[in-house]
């Protein structure tokens, strides 16, 4: 390669840094080095980068090359990175201060020329924000930072979350969120304000209807094709929004189009159902961020929604430019954990800032009642104790997965069933999914049965290997309706079965798997660990094959977990990592084992590669 010279770090962010250097050729280029890629994400990032290296558009700044070991430009391997031409020139909102409103026109069209082309090879941006539209030298729209990993955009910031399709903020990655976000910036850079300008919360900007840019902007009385097409962009609902970059140019042209294609799934608002008081009265409280920190506290029944409530509070407290730290999942810390938060606590800063911790009551040990019952006593802490839903709270739930017929027809039966508890609801509405008894938001006939079987045992069979099957099924629905100490009673007898329904192998690793499982629900956490650790040293034989893979690393990162709650965090990220590891194989590669990796990574002071790891779980 010869020799890379590296000037300057430009940015630092959750995921990637950029810089800007000088290759050995001379050329000044900007440098993005991706953060804590496994394995999965590297073989993602070399067939995106390969992809973006061949596309060039006159309005992208193109990627100029890529390397998945970095030593040429590092002195050592930094993991994955990929070089850009360098842009000069101003942002696009600030160069529109100046423009003439042809000359503004004439780059949105480039832009959606641009995003056509782009989408056209299946490459989507995700993060369209004022900070990557630039205007260069010449007077030319550059757009930067399309995503190098299809289908996981960059991690959204303070600055980029106004610009957000709000389909976006409830996870979901679709061509028309690449729409809202240009429509919006152009609406901005057009108007000389926001659309959805006064909104203080995610709420507001998915409920606000944007005043017509024709009626907001004198300067479009002369461009009303233009100003109708960058309305129909914004607006929040799927349904009503231009589906993507080939619908808008046909409707430049004047054309009609469809605004979402059959098949784009419809995004429902945003709602804390049974918590919106209390999200509320939250959302009021961070006014006060700016005197003095924010304590919230978020507990209530497993199911009851806690670690929802606290992301949207984040999701809130971004939006106003409020930084934050969260404590989650406080139940599943031991000792030396409590100790860490109460720690963390006490360092945060006296103002600015809020901090955000969540617990399900019933799973806390108890050293973590002693230490939330403390908790809530702190001066100035803002509770939020999540209930039950009652009838109509669980009616308002069904009407967003059922017709509102099937939804007031079941929510006795599902209220009864679940006391309200929504976790369980949804549980429940997923089974019937799986069973194909619920269909087109209908539920259809036998439903009720289906469900009130899942309490009723079977028979017990006198054949060997149908008795074995049978108390598999009975292990499973004892611990789907929480009652663990039954379930391994009962796996202590499966295993003594001589039964030749599958290898011996496969059934002992089961069998330590679903034991240590049990006893880690119970808070057993000892007796969990060393069954847990059997479990994974029986199937380390046997890793390529799918099923035992796959409880290796539910096992493995169930020990995570346990070597968190010991404090000792190099273990944790270990085993996290490991779990990660089996992904391939497995699929286990979750969000959630992400946000876990994070939490083993802060604990031992490795803040890049938590935030890192928390960009990959988003």
């Amino acid at each position: 390669m010869g020799s890379w010279k590296i000037l300057r770090k430009l940015s630092e962010g959750p995921s990637a840094e950029v810089y800007e250097a000088v290759t050995p050729e001379g050329g000044q280029v900007a440098v993005k080095r991706l953060l804590s890629l496994d394995d999965e994400g590297r073989a993602l990032f070399e067939g995106q980068a390969r992809l973006l290296v061949r596309l060039r558009h006159p309005a992208v700044v193109p990627v100029l090359g890529f390397l998945l070991h970095s030593e040429a430009l590092f002195g050592e391997d930094r993991g994955p990175c990929f070089w850009m031409e360098m842009v000069s020139g101003r942002p696009l909102l600030e160069a529109a201060r100046t423009a003439e409103t042809g000359t503004i026109l004439g780059w949105f069209r480039e832009a959606v020329d641009a995003l056509s082309f782009f989408h056209g090879q299946e490459v989507l941006h995700g993060d369209l924000s004022p900070h990557n539209l630039r205007i260069d030298d010449q007077g030319k729209l550059k757009i930067l930072d399309f995503s190098v990993l299809p289908g996981d955009a960059a991690s959204s910031d303070v600055a980029t979350l106004p610009y957000m399709a709000p389909e976006r903020i409830d996870g979901r990655l679709v061509p028309a969120g690449d729409i809202f976000s240009l429509g919006t910036i152009f609406y901005e850079a057009l108007a000389g304000r926001h659309p959805r300008a006064g909104c203080r919360t995610v709420q507001d900007l998915i409920a606000a209807s944007p005043p017509s840019l024709g009626d907001v902007a004198p300067r479009m009385a002369g461009h009303p094709l233009e100003a109708r097409v960058i309305d129909r962009m914004i607006r929040a609902d799927l349904k009503e929004r231009l589906a993507g970059p080939s619908a808008v140019g046909k409707a430049l042209q004047g054309a009609a189009v469809e605004e979402v294609p059959e098949g784009v799934p419809v995004f429902s608002p945003l709602t804390m159902i049974g918590a919106d008081g209390a999200f509320a009265a939250v959302s009021q409280c961070l006014d006060r961020a700016a005197e003095k920190k924010v304590l919230v506290a978020v507990h209530g029944p497993s199911g009851s929604g806690t670690t929802r409530f606290r992301r949207e509070i984040v999701f809130e407290a971004a939006l106003r430019g409020i930084a934050c730290r969260e404590f989650p999942d406080i139940d599943r810390l031991d000792g030396a954990g409590l100790a860490r938060v109460l720690a963390g606590l006490r360092a945060l800063p006296p103002r600015g800032f809020l901090a955000i911790a969540d617990w399900s009551d019933d799973r806390l040990t108890e050293d973590g009642r002693r230490f939330c019952s403390a908790l809530l006593t702190e001066e100035g802490l803002i509770e939020a104790a999540l209930r039950p839903l009652d009838r109509d709270e669980l009616k308002k739930l069904l009407r967003g997965f059922l017709t509102e017929e099937a939804a007031d027809e079941s929510a006795d039966f599902l209220s009864g069933r679940t006391q309200g508890n929504p976790g369980r609801v949804l549980e429940i509405l997923r089974n019937l999914a799986s069973a194909h008894l619920l269909r087109d938001r209908s539920l259809l006939p036998g439903w009720k049965d289906f469900l009130q079987k899942e309490d009723v045992p079977e028979a017990e069979p006198r054949d060997p290997t149908e008795l074995s099957r049978f108390l598999r099924r009975e292990i499973n629905r004892l611990n789907g309706l929480g009652r663990y100490v039954q379930a391994l009673e009962i796996a202590e007898r499966w295993f003594s079965l001589k039964a030749e329904d599958e290898p011996l192998l496969l059934r002992t690793v089961k069998y330590w798997f679903i034991t240590g499982w049990g006893l880690h629900n119970l808070g057993r956490f000892d007796e969990a660990e060393e069954r847990l650790k059997r479990c994974v040293h029986e199937a380390a034989a046997r890793v390529s094959e799918p099923e035992i893979a796959s409880m290796a690393a539910r096992a493995r990162s169930l020990l995570g977990l346990a070597a968190l709650r010991r404090g000792d965090a190099k273990a944790a990220e270990a085993e996290f990592r490991a779990t990660l590891g089996l992904q391939p194989e497995t699929g286990f590669a979750t969000a959630e084992t992400f946000r876990n990796l994070a939490r083993a990574l802060e604990a031992s002071g490795d803040e890049a590669g938590a935030s890192a790891s928390l960009d990959r779980a988003k």
